[in-house]
């Protein structure tokens, strides 16, 4: 009985950071951003950034932008108009490159460290501005 509690628990955990089956394969690259740290696959011009550290009930409005900023670092492109969306924990975007193929992956450090100076909200357009000073 035991053995099983136990596999259900690792297999429950294992499962949090787990992609859907449109990112599998697909490698992370670990971004942190204001003490939220994030999981960001790219795939063609989509994104997914999973949130995996532990908040104790944060809100969409403060999870948005972090992650919105994740995405953009590490795709390089910025995130198409009216595209975010998801909860607290996965936020799906669809990715805007001005019209020009998607940048060369270029290989990025497994995790940035990174903390939000100024963040300009423009409601009317539906824009978030920030900038941010990253560690590697």
């Amino acid at each position: 009985m035991r053995l099983i509690v136990l596999s259900v628990s690792l297999a429950a955990l294992a499962a949090c950071t787990t992609p859907p089956p449109a990112y599998y394969g697909v490698a992370a690259t670990r971004i942190t951003v204001e003490g939220s740290t994030f999981d960001v696959r790219i795939k063609d011009r989509q994104a997914q950034a999973i949130r995996i550290s532990r908040e104790f009930a944060p809100r969409p409005d403060m999870m948005y932008p972090k992650a919105a900023y994740a995405i953009e670092q590490v795709s390089g492109c910025r995130i198409a108009r009216n595209s975010l969306n998801g909860d607290q924990v996965i936020i799906n975007a669809r990715l805007a490159c001005d019209g020009q193929p998607q940048p060369v992956q270029v290989q990025l450090p497994k995790h940035l460290d990174c903390n939000i100076g100024e963040i300009y909200e423009n409601q009317g357009l539906e824009q978030v501005r920030g900038t941010a000073d990253c560690d590697v």
